[in-house]
């Protein structure tokens, strides 16, 4: 009979700790007879040496036949489980060391149990053994499902040889590794997880903590799509796009840019953009950007052109190299060209038709006059329905030369102290005649002299055409009531009509131009849809507002206000 040279070491362990637990037995504190001590020091050594002791040198025991043996020696230790008698005074370190390894492991295991995450053990086979409750959260089944099958029966099948090689490199390596993959739930669910793994060549076993990773990976899927949908719209823009720093550093260009500058994209990228707007003060602009900054410049082009474009500039984030600017720049050529030709248009209209058809209407004027000889009835219909028509082409023309001049800024009223009253009685003398011909009343009601800062052939123009649309728009034999409120140094001008009013849809288009409530209004009523656009500017230039109050089909009330003078 020999000694298993392997199980020398712990050999000695064992019997080191039966005799100092028969020792610690035999103390006068523990109130226990020696002999019971003694017999169960000698019960482990006896056991520990019979775990150890080979009568067959040459085959070690096997390792099912120590743990069968180490069981025995546990049941035997418990049989004779002489703490159990101890006075509870007398539970001094020894009571309180196993107490606190209990406790140990009972939190141990509650923080396994629960756990938010996948906590689960895989043998070498990668089979499970050892699953947490989470399980059935988050993987879709539960521990006594998942216990004893391979984890890649779950798995989808592009990522089965993937997983397994990883945990397989972790079993060669000891390292810790991660593996994502996509797990097939028992409700038809796919998820996306992230595996972290140890093998323990000890325990033979591989440790893994399993996270859910769905929501990170829709997020991660959702920027790619975000980043790709930008950089498609940046290289598809007709605009020329760039990134810079404050120092006007390009670090990002699109193939407009490159086009518009006719520098190649990858060599735009690290020049300055004082290289091609040089006279514009780009620098200062680029400096001090609070808001976005819109305005035109020349472009300087690579190859000597200088174009018109409209340049944007924007701070986008704040980091420690400083700001990053948009700039976008959009080449206006061809809109300063028919600028240009609009603004030719206008002036050959306005000397090549208004002065010729003003003289027109003079002449028809003074022949519906008599001037030159009595004119029949039926003549004198004619030429009076003839000077209307001339009428109505010089206000459409003056309405076109207004709108042009609000488009290219040269719009300008000119201001001083006037009297309200004196304008709105002037309006109504104009627009008298219109009335009377449809039996309409027009009713002003004035109690007081206001005088306010305006331009007064600007504020009599605005007040015919809202006094001429209520005129056509009011049903025969009705009224108009003009009035004026005054409240805290403004003066509130109100047309008040019985007419068919506007649909609400309507209202917040009807100061633009060319908007007509109805398409047959122009054929019906004339008009060219731009009266209400060019008093609204010109009520604006005076610091006033103008709006409208309307039920459809009761009728409506425009109104604008000016500022009083306090003089």
């Amino acid at each position: 009979m020999k000694i298993n040279p392997q199980l020398v070491p712990p050999l000695i362990c064992f019997l080191l700790i039966a005799a100092c637990l028969a020792m610690c037995l035999a103390l006068p504190d523990f109130r226990l007879p020696l002999t019971v001590a003694s017999i169960v020091g000698s019960l482990i050594g006896a056991c520990t040496l019979g775990a150890c002791i080979s009568t067959e040198p040459s085959k070690p025991p096997q390792s099912d036949e120590i743990e069968k043996r180490m069981q025995k020696l546990l049941t035997l230790i418990n049989k004779y489980d002489v703490r159990s008698q101890l006075h509870p005074a007398d539970r001094t370190p020894f009571e309180l060391l196993e107490l606190g390894v209990r406790e140990i492991v009972r939190n141990e295991r509650a923080v396994i149990e629960n756990a938010l995450d996948v906590i689960c053990t895989i043998d070498a086979e990668n089979r499970f053994t050892s699953v947490n409750p989470s399980a059935r959260a988050i993987l879709g089944y539960t521990p006594d499902e998942l216990i004893g099958r391979p984890f890649t029966d779950f798995l989808s099948d592009e990522d089965v040889g993937k997983s397994v090689s990883t945990a397989m490199g972790a079993s060669k390596s000891l390292d810790k590794v991660s593996i994502e993959n996509r797990w097939k739930r028992k409700d038809g669910i796919a998820i996306d997880l992230l595996w972290s793994a140890h093998w323990s060549s000890q325990a033979a076993t591989l440790f893994c903590v399993i996270h859910d990773i769905t929501d990170r990976k829709q997020a991660e899927q959702l920027l790619r799509l975000s980043e790709e949908t930008l950089r498609t719209i940046l290289e598809n823009l007709p605009s020329g796009v760039v990134l810079s720093n404050e120092e006007g550093t390009i670090g990002y260009a699109n193939p407009n840019a490159s086009a518009l500058t006719k520098v190649e994209t990858s060599q735009l990228t690290g020049e300055n953009l004082t290289l091609f707007f040089p006279a514009d003060r780009l620098h200062e602009k680029l400096r001090h950007p609070v808001h976005s900054a819109l305005f035109e410049a020349n472009l300087y082009k690579a190859t000597g052109e200088i174009s018109p474009v409209e340049l944007i500039i924007s701070p986008l984030q704040r980091n420690l190299r400083g700001t990053t600017r948009l700039i976008v720049f959009t080449d206006i050529s061809e809109r300063k060209r028919i600028e240009q030709s609009k603004r030719e248009l206008a002036a050959m209209v306005s000397h090549e038709l208004k002065t010729p058809l003003s003289a027109v209407k003079i002449t028809l004027e003074l022949l519906s006059e008599g001037s030159y000889g009595t004119l029949s009835e039926k003549g004198a219909r004619l030429v009076r329905k003839a000077a209307t028509e001339i009428s109505r082409i010089v206000r459409l023309i003056q309405d076109m030369l207004d709108v042009e001049k609000m488009n290219t800024g040269s719009f300008e009223v000119h201001t001083c102290e006037t009297s309200l009253n004196a304008l709105l009685n002037s309006s109504v003398e104009a627009v008298r005649p219109l009335a009377e011909e449809r039996n309409i009343q027009l009713n002003i009601a004035l109690t007081e002299e206001i005088a306010v800062l305006a331009d007064g052939i600007r504020i009599i123009q605005v007040v015919i055409n809202l006094l001429s649309n209520a005129i056509k728009f009011s049903p025969n034999k009705s009224s108009i009531k003009i009035g004026v409120l005054v409240e805290n140094d403004i003066a509130k001008v109100f047309i008040e009509d019985r007419g068919r009013g506007i649909p609400e849809d309507h209202l917040p288009l009807i100061f633009k131009k060319y908007h007509q409530v109805e398409s047959a209004d122009q054929h019906k009523l004339g008009g060219s849809g731009l009266g209400l656009a060019i008093a609204s500017s010109i009520i604006e230039k005076h610091n006033g507002e103008m709006g409208v109050n309307s039920i459809y089909g009761k009728g409506s009330t425009f109104w604008f206000t000016l500022p009083c003078s306090n003089d």
